[in-house]
């Protein structure tokens, strides 16, 4: 995908003011220089999130999020940085170069838009043939939706509809709209006959769920066949706006309610996400299929890190959940399991037992790794050294998986008590098996995530808000501190942006930092700096003197103590040469002050 211009991203962020944007999502109070509302993105009783005009950031003090208007936009509607700057430049009517770079780009847009277009107009028709239609056909699929207990407003929430069993109602009704007819079949609506001769449309006589993207544009539709057909539910095949794997259905209805639930209910089909969502499951979608992929994951991630399977009892929907465990993991997701009674599925239990018997048994979903457990325990035989073997084997490398340390111990006592064994004994073989330990580099952990910062990284966040602020205080860093001086992994990157940035002759500030820096712990590591008025206190000219003093001082003591090692190293190798050399040095650094 071509990269925008910064110049364009700068234009965009400049020209989007924040309290405006974010206003058109929920209302702000001011509140001194800045304005507050309760955070959008997790449940609190007392507003956190702030939105700062002067510095045209934002930032949550309960959940850590935070960054400019294009993050609030990425994290607010699930886009990617590319889509939210391109949503954000049509708001005030900025024109991308690349996006008009080569004709051959402007016609693959023309054309995209145009299946968008064929696909909202199919929208219409099957809802027409749904809901006004008279016909007996008509009246069947009323009747089974009634009898599914579908209510009227529900059908309006998800735009569902009904094909008419004709061989080309749809084709007709959109080639006299001005469509042709091998752009349809491109949206893999008609099918082209075996002899040549014309097309007829793919779903006829089938209840018509359609599926819409992230952005509320519709890509594709699956259909619930209301005959005798052998194939009862049939989907639309891959197409240029549609890749299996990719989308959830419903997702696009549901993602303000999954902060609020804290957390996404996944289930398999179309009437498993809609007859809990009417019953007042909010936070539900589905995966159009069986086992999640990484992109149905990472689409996810970017509304919530938690998940709650509500797959069927079957063995197909068990299988599907337990192939999905090592992606989730993967991805540092939160995942919990839902076991319905046999032979239930989301849809059947709901309509059975009703809403809070279902959100019961969701508030009550079990841990993955209990959920996997009792799967090998009754697939191995516990009273046998074999079968407690094979089960560590098996839940082992899921736990290399999972970064946080107080989850993974309290996963390994779960299993030591589980099969009987000393959890040393446990603890020594995960041990064993890891190939590859998680890095844990404490200075690579996100300033949101820190319990308790080190001074040196109080020291150097300090210094790199003053000079967010002030030009003058970059000037003067750079004089006398590199890159290499901060200790702290998220502070040299930052230091190297801000020196990167000044040295081309550009305006620092924390919106331009946040536009080059993709990775969103970072973003919302500046967001916090510069939301958090308790680091500069007091004289600003003496503060930038005492952290530079301090980081000085830090530096050489790092440097004495390195050479106090190569020194012991040089005295018991007995290399007389390179130790009088490194004494001199030694001697040198004890002579520099601050």
């Amino acid at each position: 995908m071509p990269r925008i211009p910064e110049d364009i991203i700068h234009q965009v962020t400049e020209r989007n003011d924040i309290v405006e944007v974010i206003s058109q999502y929920f209302p702000l109070k001011k509140a001194g220089n800045n304005f507050k509302a309760p955070c959008p993105f997790h449940y609190e009783k007392t507003p956190s999130f702030i939105v700062n005009p002067q510095k045209q950031i934002f930032h949550c003090f309960g959940c850590g999020v935070g960054g400019n208007v294009i993050s609030f936009v990425m994290k607010k509607d699930g886009l990617t940085f590319i889509e939210s700057v391109r949503h954000l430049a049509e708001r005030v009517n900025i024109v991308i170069p690349e996006e008009q770079a080569s004709k051959e780009l402007q016609h693959r847009k023309n054309f995209i838009s145009e299946i968008f277009e064929i696909n909202q107009r199919a929208v219409e028709f099957y809802k027409k043939n749904l809901l006004i239609d008279k016909s007996s056909e008509s009246q069947a699929a009323r009747d089974y939706l009634k009898k599914r207990k579908v209510a009227l407003d529900t059908v309006r929430i998800f735009d569902i509809g009904y094909a008419p069993n004709s061989w080309d109602g749809l084709c007709q009704f959109l080639t006299k709209n001005g469509f042709a007819i091998e752009k349809i079949e491109k949206a893999g609506l008609a099918i082209r006959k075996n002899d040549g001769s014309g097309f007829y449309d793919r779903f006829r006589n089938r209840i018509i769920f359609p599926i819409y993207d992230i952005r509320s544009r519709c890509i594709a539709f699956g259909g619930r066949d209301l005959g005798d057909g052998s194939v009862k539910y049939l989907n639309s095949p891959e197409t240029p706006v549609y890749t299996k794997g990719r989308h959830l259905y419903a997702l696009n209805i549901v993602r303000d309610f999954i902060h609020d639930q804290n957390g996404l209910v996944v289930v398999e089909g179309y009437m498993d996400c809609i007859a809990p969502f009417q019953a007042g499951i909010k936070n539900i979608a589905a995966s159009l299929g069986t086992a999640l992929t990484t992109d149905q994951i990472r689409l996810i991630r970017r509304f919530t890190d938690k998940i709650i399977f509500l797959y069927d009892a079957d063995s197909a929907g068990q299988n599907a959940m337990e192939r999905s465990l090592e992606l989730l993991l993967q991805e540092d997701m939160e995942v919990k399991i839902v076991q319905l009674a046999d032979g239930m599925d989301p849809d059947s239990y709901v309509t059975n037992f009703g809403f809070q018997a279902l959100q019961r048994e969701i508030d009550q979903a079990r841990s993955f790794f209990s959920f996997k457990l009792e799967i090998l325990k009754k697939r191995y035989d516990l009273k046998v050294p074999e079968g407690k073997s094979n089960i560590a084997k098996s839940l082992l490398p899921l736990l290399n998986q999972i970064s946080d340390d107080i989850k993974r111990n309290a996963y390994l006592k779960e299993l030591s008590e589980a099969i009987g064994l000393p959890e040393s004994v446990i603890a020594g073989q995960y041990v064993k098996m890891k190939q590859y330990p998680k890095d844990s580099d404490q200075t690579g952990i996100p300033l949101s995530q820190r319990s308790r910062l080190q001074d040196y990284q109080k020291i150097e966040m300090g210094m790199i808000r003053l000079m967010l602020e002030e030009k003058r205080y970059i000037e003067k860093t750079k004089e006398l501190i590199s890159v290499d001086d901060f200790q702290d992994k998220i502070s040299r990157q930052l230091l190297e942006k801000i020196y990167e940035i000044f040295i081309s002759g550009q305006t620092v500030n924390a919106v331009k930092l946040i536009n080059i820096i993709e990775d969103q712990d970072i973003q919302q590591t500046i967001s916090n700096l510069m939301a958090n008025d308790e680091l500069i206190v007091g004289n600003k000219e003496k503060m930038h003197n005492d952290y530079v003093n301090r980081i000085i001082k830090d530096r050489l003591k790092l440097k004495r103590k390195s050479l106090m090692q190569e020194i012991q190293r040089a005295e018991q190798s007995g290399d007389d040469e390179k130790l009088n050399e490194l004494k001199l040095e030694f001697t040198k650094i004890l002579k520099q002050n601050v």
